[in-house]
């Protein structure tokens, strides 16, 4: 039998096996989780790309969940609302303004000033990635983790989720400082300052604690730091056919000991949460182009009591690091200093901040891949200053790949070329050795070599390409940098979306018809051959149509290059053949050493058969003779 033309069957069934395979998990996805009943319903105010999120309208369940590494022994006494007012305050950042709540002391708002609220049509306003509905369980707050510690402080200390209260929130020069003297039971007092300092041209921050105990007794400074974010689940984003890819929405943490961050989605979290111990890294919560994260910065190694990633009252994602702290001994000062990260996940940024961050962003196994390219995009873009584009970074990202990628493919469409010039003579070789496939085999190999073809010159450059694929899409469709990124005013206004006019998409699919149909179709049936140039266009099409105009930008460009690569190649004149030139290739050699073996066999066989009587006198030689 052919190996070409089952290789290319082969091909052929692998593209339409997966092909059904993502078109079945599109059509019909997986139905999203049911919402706990206790749970009211709001309306979505979250985006796929942003951290913005409802929010539920009790916490009574999620109060009662664990929410930290160490267990409390002492049950926890009584409390009410805490009494003090809610007060905020702003921060102008040059890249975002902050706003910090005293309630948990963590942070309720954040708007990016280098990207725009899509709601607001008439005119540019800050994306907003935090919603209101999060200053009740705001992140970036904390919670003391000893009971005995907890039960001495005032009524209104703490929130119902157990979130430290402050008593004044002011903004000053390079951040937002967060105060509050408690009046301990049994005498004296433990004043508690939270700083948050922002640095220019960064989205990371330091938070430093410093706790004073101002008591007669000894107090448990162990603290848990919190995250926390939420997605309404009968709104997430599942991935169908005709709402493209599913959104991001996962716990994040990375330990010291570990190569790759654990990470969980919702559901994951629904079924089983995750619970690492010792030092970490950092711990965060993730979007598609968004992040917030826990950097600890312990000067103590071995003080991190590890992190906790787990979901609350359904839709709510809650991440934490903790610290064990150490016994504050009266009248003493403790110090306590942590990063945090609020923002877009540019690449550079995230490893500026160090601790391994940007392993945040999950390029995937070929990530040593992805890397480069996106490197390359942003020298590209960055080269043009302020006429920077990034459809066209991508235009000549795609070239560029070509350029890599001539030579292998080149040698496969000669080859595919050469196969075509063939059909005849296999045809004729079929006929006569009928179904003698050994000899069929050895004849067709040997005419391989006669006309300097690789059988797997067609598939190896092939697969050689999938890996850049592979990598170019996770680099397209994770890169913040697509985000509202516009190509072409009032038509691709953002490539992180589709194409709203579908008209790269159309386009596309003509060209992957007329590339389809200056393919050569030998060894494969007529009727397969039919199907597949006309089904593989309009099942590209329709894929194309909800993905990212960015990615689509990719594939256009690279079949218009392939088209014309193909042309430039099939109409060249072919060079004459000189067998004698020829050198076997590697198939050809494994083939002929194949069949040696099997002819020294047979030589064994044959050679023992003529000679019977060898082994016999031989052993009868051995006998005693008889005596007369």
């Amino acid at each position: 039998m052919d190996g070409m033309d089952n290789t290319k069957r082969l091909i052929a069934f692998l593209v339409l096996s997966i092909g059904l395979l993502f078109m079945w998990s599109n059509l019909f996805p997986p139905p999203p989780p049911v919402q706990p009943k206790r749970a009211k319903k709001h309306k979505a105010t979250s985006r796929p790309t942003s951290l913005a999120a409802s929010q539920p309208s009790s916490w009574l369940a999620a109060s009662s969940r664990p929410t930290s590494l160490a267990a409390s022994k002492a049950a926890p006494r009584p409390r009410v609302l805490p009494a003090l007012p809610r007060k905020e305050a702003s921060y102008k950042h040059d890249l975002f303004t902050v706003r910090v709540s005293n309630y948990g002391g963590g942070i309720v708002g954040m708007k990016i000033h280098a990207f725009r609220d899509p709601d607001n049509k008439k005119q540019r306003v800050p994306l907003e990635i935090l919603p209101k509905e999060l200053a009740k369980m705001p992140p970036f707050s904390e919670r003391f983790l000893d009971a005995t510690l907890r039960n001495r402080l005032p009524a209104d200390a703490l929130t119902p989720e157990g979130l430290v209260v402050y008593e004044t929130v002011r903004a000053e020069k390079d951040g937002v400082v967060l105060q509050r003297r408690f009046d301990l039971q049994g005498g004296g007092a433990l004043v508690l300052e939270k700083r948050l300092q922002f640095q220019k041209e960064a989205y990371d921050f330091r938070v430093t604690y410093r706790l004073q105990n101002q008591s007669t007794q000894a107090i448990q400074t162990g603290m848990s730091f919190v995250l926390t974010d939420y997605v309404d689940p009968s709104k997430m984003q599942s991935g169908g056919f005709f709402s493209g890819p599913a959104d991001t929405f996962e716990a994040l943490c990375l330990s010291s000991k570990e190569k790759t961050p654990t990470r969980s989605d919702i559901n994951a979290l629904k079924k089983q949460p995750q619970i690492l111990k010792g030092d970490v890294d950092f711990v965060a919560v993730d979007r598609r182009y968004f992040m917030m994260a826990w950097v600890p910065a312990w000067k103590t190694p071995g003080s991190g009591m590890g992190c906790s990633l787990q979901e609350t009252l359904g839709g709510w994602i809650m991440a934490t690091t903790t610290h064990r702290g150490a016994q504050l001994e009266p009248q003493k000062i403790a110090t306590l200093e942590l990063k945090g990260f609020l923002g877009p996940k540019y690449y550079q940024k995230l490893a500026a901040v160090g601790h391994r961050l940007d392993q945040s962003i999950d390029f995937g196994i070929f990530a040593f891949i992805s890397k480069p390219m996106l490197w390359f995009m942003q020298f590209i873009y960055n080269s043009f200053g302020r006429f920077g584009n990034w459809g066209i970074a991508i235009i000549l990202l795609t070239v560029f790949v070509k350029i890599l990628l001539w030579i292998p493919t080149t040698r496969q469409m000669q080859s595919m070329k050469k196969m075509t010039k063939l059909g005849p003579e296999l045809q004729r070789l079929k006929a006569k050795y009928g179904d003698d496939k050994e000899s069929l085999q050895r004849e067709t190999m040997a005419l391989y070599t006669r006309e300097g073809i690789n059988p797997l010159g067609g598939c190896l450059p092939m697969l050689l390409q999938m890996p850049i694929w592979i990598a170019l899409y996770n680099t397209l469709f994770y890169a913040v940098e697509l985000y509202q990124a516009p190509f072409i005013s009032g038509w691709i206004d953002d490539l992180s979306l589709k194409d709203p006019f579908y008209i790269m998409p159309v386009v596309l699919g003509a060209s992957m018809f007329l590339q389809q149909k200056m393919s050569p179709t030998t060894g494969m049936d007529e009727v397969q051959a039919k199907m597949l140039k006309i089904f593989m266009p309009i099942f590209f099409t329709a894929i194309m149509l909800f993905l990212p105009s960015g990615l689509t930008l990719y594939i256009l460009i690279n079949t218009g290059i392939s088209i014309l690569h193909q042309w430039i190649v099939y109409n060249q004149p072919d060079v004459p053949v000189d067998p004698k030139k020829v050198k076997p290739n590697w198939l050809t050699r494994m083939n002929s050493a194949v069949e040696e073996y099997q002819k020294l066999e047979e030589q064994k066989k044959t050679s023992g058969s003529n000679n019977p009587q060898k082994k016999t006198s031989g052993s009868n030689n051995n006998k005693p003779k008889s005596s007369r």
